[in-house]
Order: C-alpha cells, then sequence, then structure tokens
C-alpha cells in the first residue's frame, strides 16, 4: 500500500505536481475551438490545481442555487483558507460526520454541479 498519488520515488505527491498536466489538458481543450476557455485567455497565467476547480465548483454551486450549508460541508478548504494559519476549528457535527455516511449529501451537490 501507499499514497494514491505519488512521485516517481513512492513519496506523496501535490497537486503541483500534476500542474502541468493539467495545465496541458487545458490548452488542448481551449485548441479545440470550443467556448469552454476563450481563446484570450492566458492558461499558464489564468488557471491552476491549486483554484481552478475549487473556484468552479463553488461558482457552480452558487448558479444553482445550493443551500449555503450544503456548499459549505463540500467545501470545507474555505474554512481551513480562512484560518489565515491558525488550527482549523470544525463543528463537531462537522469533525465526527463519517463520510459513507453523508453520501448521499455528497450526490445532491456533485448533481446540481
Amino acid at each position: 500500500s501507499g499514497p494514491a498519488f505519488a512521485t516517481p520515488s513512492g513519496g506523496l505527491a501535490n497537486m503541483g505536481d500534476y500542474n502541468s498536466v493539467f495545465k496541458s489538458y487545458l490548452k488542448e481543450v481551449q485548441s479545440t475551438g470550443s467556448n469552454l476557455i476563450p481563446e484570450g485567455n492566458d492558461v499558464d497565467e489564468m488557471y491552476n490545481l491549486n483554484r481552478t476547480p475549487r473556484k468552479t465548483a463553488l461558482t457552480r454551486a452558487k448558479r444553482a442555487q445550493l443551500d449555503k450549508s450544503l456548499q459549505d460541508e463540500m467545501n470545507r478548504w474555505r474554512t481551513v483558507d480562512n484560518s489565515k494559519g491558525r488550527k482549523v476549528r470544525f463543528n463537531m457535527n462537522d469533525h465526527y460526520s463519517e463520510a459513507c455516511l453523508l453520501m448521499p449529501r455528497t450526490w445532491m451537490y456533485v448533481y446540481a454541479l
């Protein structure tokens, strides 16, 4: 066993290890002439694995008018980002929630996107 996403040496990979691959796929989508990524957008400058998927998910959730509590459940990273280096304090309901038992809530979020 080991990490699901690993470096060639077997260590835990981080998002930066995949950023160039992510951007190459975005450039490929942009070159197809679809309107998903406008031709004038500089992919290297505007897109990054550290924020693009999160930002897209949050925007789509807002457009789908999902309840804020559901958005907050799915976007726990915002709590971490807003902590500004302090220890994150989740409420007890979030801390002890079983991921498998929350799947119906997760599906509601994903289906709305």
